[in-house]
């Protein structure tokens, strides 16, 4: 039912919650679901507004980043800043027990929290019906999507195959928060866990199956979803060596 593992039974209040990983299509999530907002509501789904927990600088306030601040073990926001946020979190937990309201939340910065946070996450929901949801990207086509935001942001001068040697490959593909450890470190503590496809069927996907919400399945049916920070991309052949492919 999408209870945690730590013994909670359902209370009729529901949560989806969104965890990314990075670079999974998480900003088409986030907007899209906001622009649906209305139609979200007539299915008896509310998506929250992020600003209620505070604000983080430089983060897209469509996102729930600032609740994410309270399960990562560096903070980056000065104590007592971070510390309201999780209050109002954990109070805004306490007023969902023994409701039947149904909440969107969507963070890629969940995709951090360790092993024991995750745990702590569970806990704090424990009373609360909750899906956690990722999002699954094939790993070649995620490095170069990761490699074109380095060197937009002029981190990077190399040429991609220059810049992806076969040993940083193999660094990224088991060391990096990507959707399989994703997976593994969440399931370990939430008996519901959902991976979606990155692809053109996706937002109908979670509204239609996730939600079964009919009026906002409909509109996803009609609907030319949003694709943001998409680029076109050339084929790796084009830019891989041999032995990197």
């Amino acid at each position: 039912m999408g209870e945690s593992r730590s013994n909670s039974t359902e209370r009729g209040a529901r949560l989806w919650l969104h965890v990314g990983p990075h670079k999974t299509a998480s900003t088409t999530i986030q907007k899209q679901l906001e622009a649906w907002q209305t139609s979200l509501t007539s299915d008896g789904w509310t998506w929250e507004d992020p600003a209620q927990f505070g604000h983080i600088m430089h983060v897209r306030m469509t996102q729930i980043a600032n609740v994410a601040e309270c399960y990562l073990s560096s903070q980056s926001m000065c104590r007592d800043y971070t510390e309201t946020i999780c209050s109002d979190w954990l109070h805004f937990l306490d007023q969902l027990k023994g409701t039947s309201k149904k909440v969107v939340m969507s963070s890629e910065r969940f995709d951090q929290i360790n092993d024991t946070s995750v745990a702590q996450l569970a806990f704090d929901l424990s009373y609360i019906s909750t899906t956690i949801v990722m999002v699954y990207r094939p790993f070649y086509d995620w490095i170069a999507s990761w490699y074109r935001q380095l060197k937009a942001h002029g981190q990077v001068e190399l040429a991609f195959a220059d810049w992806r040697s076969v040993s940083q490959m193999e660094y990224y593909a088991y060391n990096y928060s990507f959707t399989t450890s994703l997976h593994s470190r969440y399931a370990a503590h939430f008996s519901d866990v959902k991976v979606h496809v990155m692809g053109p069927d996706m937002m109908t996907d979670i509204v239609c199956d996730d939600f079964n919400a009919a009026n906002t399945c409909a509109t996803s049916r009609k609907a030319k979803v949003m694709k943001l920070n998409v680029r076109t991309k050339s084929s790796p052949h084009e830019c891989l060596s041999s032995l990197q492919l």
